[in-house]
């Protein structure tokens, strides 16, 4: 017959082998701590936004100017999905490279860059990640500065204006090693759980009445006592 493992008795081997559970989430927590602090290279990243700019032609009248600045409003939320997708193209980081002295490729410039839209907007961030906080904030610059060249180059109309410059990074944004660390230390827990579960599902020890019930389809008529047990350790009677 299979031996059926209750959560209670998984629960009861656990809280016996805590020390098991403690020595694998200090350990593994260690290790993620030490391979994200030393071993992974450290990435910095800088924020800035845009605002994509559709401006409708000059009309007369107040009515005419509110209905041209919603048309403005809903036609540069419509156009910030092509301009994300010019953005990333690889030619708008050749220009890049050729308007400046960067050091990276354009693919590497482009890996480094993420764009994204604020919904029912026409707003978009850019995110530069790159080795050094310096890096990381001059591309983003370049990303910003040359936007608007780009777009003409390709599309002849259209603009995009500056919202946000490119922040400096207070810090590193990857590894995050806290999160790895807590990540680590939850693996810990879960390895110790299977250790308990493989140990208790494979132990042939019978522990009690109800084991052998369990495993062997017997019924205990009676159980002997063990007759050299201390009686002073048991109920406060002296051994004779």
């Amino acid at each position: 017959m299979e031996k059926e493992i209750t959560i209670q008795n998984l629960i009861g081997e656990c809280l016996k082998r805590w020390w098991l559970i403690a020595i694998c989430v200090v350990l593994c927590g260690a290790i993620f701590f030490t391979y994200s602090s030393f071993m992974i290279p450290e990435k910095f990243t800088s924020v800035g936004s845009v605002y994509v700019d559709n401006k409708a032609d000059i009309v007369k009248g107040e009515t005419e100017n509110n209905t041209a600045n919603l048309y403005d409003l809903t036609t540069a939320e419509m156009l910030v999905d092509t301009y994300i997708e010019l953005f990333s193209s690889y030619s708008f980081y050749e220009l890049i490279q050729d308007r400046t002295n960067i050091n990276y490729h354009p693919a590497a410039l482009r890996a480094m860059t993420k764009f994204s839209r604020v919904e029912e907007t026409g707003v978009i961030y850019v995110e530069v990640t790159a080795p050094t906080a310096k890096d990381a904030q001059k591309i983003c610059s370049y990303v910003l500065k040359f936007a608007n060249l780009h777009i003409k180059n390709i599309m002849e109309v259209g603009s995009v204006k500056v919202i946000d410059k490119p922040s400096v990074p207070n810090g590193r944004s990857y590894p995050n090693v806290t999160k790895n660390t807590l990540l680590g230390m939850i693996l810990g827990m879960l390895i110790s759980f299977g250790i308990v579960f493989i140990i208790n599902y494979f132990d042939i020890h019978i522990k009690s009445i109800e084991d052998i019930e369990t495993k062997y389809d017997l019924v205990v008529l009676g159980t002997i006592p063990n007759m050299f047990v201390d009686k002073t350790s048991n109920g406060g009677a002296e051994h004779e």
